[in-house]
């Protein structure tokens, strides 16, 4: 059965913005420290898994070789992989390179096409001492823009052979920033840019930390309602109400728009600790979201290259449940909600992250949606780096009806990634990485690309030489 479309709202009611915007003045009316500060959550900026403490004159470089066995779907093939990586202070750059062949023939999907070169870069970025620019190139996992009203937890890996190789990149100085994304290098598709600015910040008055942004976004590879490229864009503010120590209360405010689609805004505040006793990064956020028809917050996210406006999901055939009927012979159903069906709704938006430099992460985030459809979304990073092993989980799921949700089946909207290795004696490493990813299915109506969910699973055994 198909989900009965809902009368058009193109926005969410006068009432809700201007409640809003009364509870940003009253906020920002608050006394504030003249020190200002934005500590919004960049991509990869500060991952544990690549973030390096370096000295300008040291490096450090290695090379692993592995081998082993690999499932990929139902078919078991002995596996190769070469991974190696080199860090300086200011740039590093690790590359991850495999072929896998058996019985059942050669795993074509690593070697097809000319970008599965650009692929094996797992990431190049450059980073310099006492700046604020950034820029990295690889597979994204983790970008969000601004306060992530419309770019959160943005993903490129989660079909994971055809991934793609992105940007991001962050410029600026203490009145003015500016943040790129880029989905692909190699193709014209999403492009986001983020301006803000500081216009009090020569000031000595609580209006100094007072920070003015907006966002811009456009997927010129999905259409909207017009049939034009898919176009999106935010405002925001955010400043810093109070410190206590180096704790700040930071609260914000955002209103998004994606045309031809629908509007939300987004209050909410960050309880944030930068350097807590200099071994730790600590932040706690707390948000709402008024959400009109046809708009969902973080609507390019971990999931949007697999289904968006310019992709469908297709869900388990052997499941019972209610969903978009494709049409055609087969009549598959679209897992998850299309935008143009989502009805207006009001979520409640709770995140926690607790990161020791280059140590540990623990990053977690559930929006709770409060309506009749299952739009409750969960993301999960976690990292643990010690002397013989290093971990790494994230985890990204979709399609819920709650927080318990979470302890029931995992469903069609989820992506899943566990590596693991550990340092068994001298130079003798096993390493184990499970996926839980998608795969290209052919193409469906309006010509949008289908995908179907793909299991991975590879334990290797591997000689580590570090330079």
């Amino acid at each position: 059965m198909t989900h009965p479309t809902p009368p058009r709202i193109d926005g969410v009611p006068s009432r809700t913005v201007a409640a809003a915007v009364a509870a940003c003045v009253c906020v920002f009316g608050l006394q504030a420290a003249p020190a200002a500060s934005q500590t919004h959550t960049f991509g990869s900026l500060d991952d544990p898994s690549e973030y390096n403490a370096l000295a300008w004159w040291d490096t450090e470089a290695g090379v692993t070789a592995y081998g082993g066995f690999s499932l990929i779907g139902p078919q078991w093939r002995g596996a190769t992989r070469l991974a190696a990586h080199v860090k300086r202070s200011q740039a590093s750059l690790r590359i991850d390179a495999a072929a896998r062949t058996g019985i059942f023939g050669t795993f074509e999907e690593d070697f097809d096409e000319w970008r599965d070169a650009i692929r094996i870069v797992d990431f190049a970025r450059w980073t310099p001492r006492n700046s604020a620019t950034y820029i990295r190139v690889g597979p994204l996992d983790r970008s969000r823009l601004g306060v992530g009203h419309l770019v959160n937890f943005f993903s490129t890996q989660n079909a994971w052979d055809t991934r793609s190789a992105g940007v991001e990149a962050s410029f600026g100085e203490r009145s003015v920033q500016a943040q790129v994304i880029v989905e692909d290098l190699t193709r014209s598709r999403l492009f986001a840019g983020r301006l803000a600015f500081r216009p009090f910040f020569a000031q000595s008055s609580r209006l100094s930390s007072l920070w003015l942004a907006g966002s811009a976004l456009t997927d010129r590879s999905a259409t909207g309602r017009a049939g034009d490229p898919l176009v999106a864009w935010s405002v925001d503010a955010r400043m810093t109400a109070f410190e206590a120590g180096s704790f700040s209360f930071e609260p914000f405010a955002s209103v998004a728009q994606i045309q031809t689609m629908g509007r939300g805004v987004l209050v909410g505040a960050d309880l944030i600790n930068n350097n807590f006793i200099d071994i730790a990064r600590l932040q706690l956020r707390l948000a709402l979201h008024f959400n009109g028809a046809a708009f969902q917050p973080g609507y390019f996210g971990s999931l949007y290259t697999v289904r968006s406006r310019r992709a469908n999901l297709i869900a388990d055939p052997d499941a019972t449940r209610d969903g978009i009927v494709l049409p055609g012979d087969d009549n598959e159903f679209l897992a998850g909600v299309p935008i143009e069906f989502v009805f207006r709704d009001n979520s409640v938006w709770t995140e926690l992250r607790i990161h020791f430099f280059q140590r540990f992460e623990l990053w977690y985030q559930f929006l709770r949606h409060h309506g009749t459809q299952d739009l409750s979304e969960y993301h999960l990073r976690l990292f643990l780096r010690l002397e013989r092993l290093e971990l790494s989980i994230g985890q990204d799921r979709a399609g819920l009806d709650g927080f318990f949700s979470l302890f029931g089946e995992a469903g069609d909207e989820n992506a899943l990634v566990f590596d693991f290795t550990y340092n068994i004696r001298g130079a003798l490493w096993a390493r184990t990485e499970a996926r839980y990813t998608f795969v290209p299915s052919g193409t469906g109506p309006g010509g949008r690309e289908q995908f179907v969910v793909q299991r991975r699973f590879e334990p290797l055994l591997g000689l580590r030489f570090d330079f």
